[in-house]
């Protein structure tokens, strides 16, 4: 299949063709890569393409896992996902895979010593050696495009490097939702308490009087103007000592509230963030399952399309020998029979010695 057409400059793969020699008798033919042309993909058997088996070179730093993939991309453009082992894959193995049987384009430099009428010659990678018989306007030093089907390029791709793809993360869990606590009560502080203003006023009233008694001369007044002052002053003291115990021990129950009810606002925050973090996991852990169940549903519909495509192959291959032998059948009655072969002559009969013919008995 040739489809040869003249262009002014090479359109050759880095990693399967060189630099041509326009000073060689032959040059080296290499594929061409463009987009999937629905036009180039070969005949199908049934309802299925027709599948090359190839091995692909698993490169370097490949992770694998739920990281990365492995994949082969086809001179068209077309992506086929390659299956990896059980156990990973290792960095140089060769892995098997199946691709559609498509036309693939290539093109190749005619020698500056070509003349009108020779065949181009040509050299794979392989070292195969590939003819292709020119167009009429062929001219030396240009480049001739053709196209060759995969199946018969086989051991031009058996053996390459695969594309790595890296797989999208799952995304991560939703944050937790934490259900913020009530403040704690505000506890209102009881007045402290003051002096009795009647008897502070009583007892000054009383010291006045002391003092224009003792002003009069009158040494009992003042004295006991002294002592009420000073029974006063204890009083006084007695009562203030009691409030600040009261406002003590109301502010120990206080502080002692807050710290119970602080105490319990921070074990339900941990105990809400446990149980979120908890849940993360578990949503994570689905995640991952899940990502897993699709990637062996995906193996798992490869390998039962991979074995209907090759039932179907069977079945299309004993239909057409059936076909074939029925075929033969119809040509071999078709066929003139053979004549039959002419009857033996009859025997001569005896003569005896004198000429005479002998009676029979």
């Amino acid at each position: 299949r040739n489809h040869p057409s003249s262009r002014g400059a090479a359109a050759q793969m880095p990693e399967m063709g060189s630099d041509p020699d326009p000073t060689a008798s032959q040059s080296a033919a290499a594929p061409r890569r463009g987009e999937p042309d629905p036009s180039t993909f070969r005949e199908t058997v049934g309802a299925f393409p027709l599948l090359v088996s190839l091995r692909g070179r698993v490169p370097s730093g490949y992770l694998g896992g739920e990281l990365q993939r492995l994949r082969f991309i086809t001179p068209s453009g077309r992506v086929v996902l390659v299956g990896e082992p059980v156990g990973g894959a290792r960095e140089d193995e060769l892995l098997p895979f199946e691709v559609p049987d498509e036309d693939v384009p290539m093109d190749t430099r005619v020698p500056d010593t070509w003349r009108e009428g020779d065949k181009v010659t040509t050299t794979l990678r392989s070292g195969r050696l590939l003819e292709i018989i020119a167009p009429p306007d062929t001219r030396p030093g240009v480049d001739l495009e053709f196209s060759l089907p995969l199946s018969e390029l086989r051991e031009e791709f058996d053996g390459s490097l695969l594309n790595v793809e890296d797989i999208a993360p799952p995304p991560p869990p939703p944050p937790p939702t934490i259900v913020m606590q009530p403040p704690p009560p505000t506890i209102v502080m009881p007045p402290y308490p003051q002096l009795d203003s009647e008897a502070m006023s009583r007892a000054v009233a009383n010291a006045m009087a002391a003092a224009a008694r003792l002003a009069a001369g009158s040494d009992e007044a003042m004295l006991r103007a002294i002592r009420e002052l000073a029974r006063a002053v204890e009083d006084g003291q007695a009562e203030a000592r009691r409030a600040a115990s009261d406002a003590r021990e109301a502010a120990e129950a206080a502080a002692e509230e807050a710290k119970r009810v602080a105490t319990e606002a921070a074990a339900e925050a941990h105990r809400v963030a446990a149980a979120a973090a908890e849940s993360a996991r578990q949503n994570h852990a689905e995640a991952v399952q899940c990502h897993a169940a699709a990637m062996l549903s995906q193996e798992q519909m490869e390998a039962r399309v991979v074995a209907q495509q090759k039932e179907v192959a069977e079945a299309q291959a004993a239909h057409v020998l059936v076909e074939t032998q029925r075929m033969l059948d119809e040509l071999l009655a078709k066929m003139p029979k053979p004549a039959p072969p002419p009857p033996p002559p009859p025997p001569a009969p005896a003569l005896l010695p004198g000429g005479a013919p002998a009676l029979s008995a």
